[in-house]
């Protein structure tokens, strides 16, 4: 579906189907945001009882639940294709903007039954399997491939110079909300009060800070045995470990934090109540992922609260945080050069970290601003759209 298009406001049904908070999630609610302050009418199909869901009725967005089931499910399948339909009719969508694989195939049989243009955006980094259906999914019933990186994109293998209309759009960051100026004195002292960490001598505390969900790909374990290393060369070195994580999780990094002799050091939250405030008065921001990580979503952050990193060579991490002259990059599953380059930052002293940290926020802002990342998001639809009388 190809033609030029007028310049009138679209109609975008933007489709998920996760049910947990991600950073896939928060980039579909941010283009949902962005679509909307752009003058466009974004819709939103979500999982029902989702997280997002919860967080767009808090909006009063206009969605549809559906059931979204895991797997293969014919009936309830069916039910969501037809509620799917009816509510794109009656919405008069301009086009459907898949971003997971289940609302990507519910979406693309509903985008043919009515005519309308596909957009797909992929956030994984694991390969694209290159069977039958896929093949007929993303390189002839779709009319448009985004991909969050040329890490996410590269998964495609040899299609990748086949894709419609395939091209990358690196995500973006709110740096109003995330900002060096929301750093807290008094939040610092109370995450050292919270956890009863005393100071040695009275110096000022080294934070370090790994945010994110507490699941083995995000490495907390080597995070870990990185912070035995550091806190035996800098006894004024805390760490922050924070995220969503059931209690299970959360204690087995506790007992392992007492068998690295780390009590005292390492204070682990759950889900922060102002999470810009805690990652502006962090230090150093830590990205320990051994995997995954398509678009690194906490990355942008952190580098838009002026935080210099360290972080794995994982994913779309070094095409986000390389160039940003704030970063130090590292192999994952290795806690020694983990370890060092934690120290590194360290050692370079605070005036050389805020520098750092600036040209980090620097980079954010010029390469990663919301409505720039949207509007570009708005111009690659407009090339699938059919010619509008």
């Amino acid at each position: 579906m190809t033609g030029p298009a007028t310049h009138a406001p679209l109609t975008i049904a933007l489709t998920n189907s996760d049910h947990r908070w991600t950073g896939e999630i928060a980039h579909v609610a941010m283009l949902y945001e962005q679509l909307e302050r752009l003058g466009h009418r974004p819709l939103l199909a979500c999982r029902k009882s989702g997280l997002l869901e919860m967080y767009g009725r808090d909006r009063e967005w206009r969605m549809l639940p559906l059931a979204y089931a895991k797997r293969l499910a014919l009936g309830s399948d069916r039910r969501d294709l037809a509620e799917l339909m009816d509510w794109l009719r009656r919405e008069r969508a301009d086009l459907v903007h898949s971003h997971r694989s289940k609302d990507h195939w519910l979406g693309v049989w509903a985008a043919r039954k009515l005519g309308l243009p596909l957009a797909r955006t992929r956030h994984v980094v694991m390969p694209v399997h290159h069977h039958l259906p896929n093949r007929w999914l993303f390189l002839n019933a779709t009319d448009l491939v985004l991909s969050v990186s040329d890490a996410v994109e590269a998964g495609f293998g040899s299609w990748r110079g086949r894709l419609p209309r395939g091209r990358v759009i690196r995500s973006a960051i709110d740096a109003m909300k995330f900002n060096p100026e929301r750093a807290s004195e008094q939040l610092r002292r109370e995450m050292l009060q919270k956890a009863g960490m005393p100071v040695a001598g009275g110096v000022e505390p080294l934070w370090y800070g790994l945010v994110a969900r507490f699941q083995n790909v995000k490495g907390q374990d080597y995070f870990l045995e990185a912070a035995a290393r550091v806190a035996r060369e800098r006894p004024e070195a805390r760490f922050l470990m924070a995220g969503r994580g059931h209690g299970g999780k959360l204690a087995r990094y506790r007992a392992r934090i007492k068998e690295l002799g780390l009590e005292g050091r390492v204070l682990i939250e759950g889900m922060l109540d102002d999470l810009p405030a805690a990652m502006a008065s962090l230090d150093i921001g830590v990205i320990s992922s051994i995997g995954s990580e398509g678009s690194s979503r906490v990355g942008l952050e952190l580098m838009a609260s002026g935080r210099p990193l360290v972080g794995t060579t994982v994913g779309g991490i070094p095409e986000l945080a390389g160039p940003s002259g704030g970063a130090i990059l590292v192999p994952p599953k290795d806690a020694a050069a983990l370890a060092e380059a934690m120290l590194e930052w360290a050692r370079r002293g605070a005036a050389a970290r805020a520098a750092a940290g600036q040209a980090a926020r620097k980079h954010v802002r010029t390469h990663h601003d919301p409505a720039r990342w949207a509007q570009t998001i708005v111009e690659a639809y407009r090339e699938i759209l059919p010619p509008r009388s």
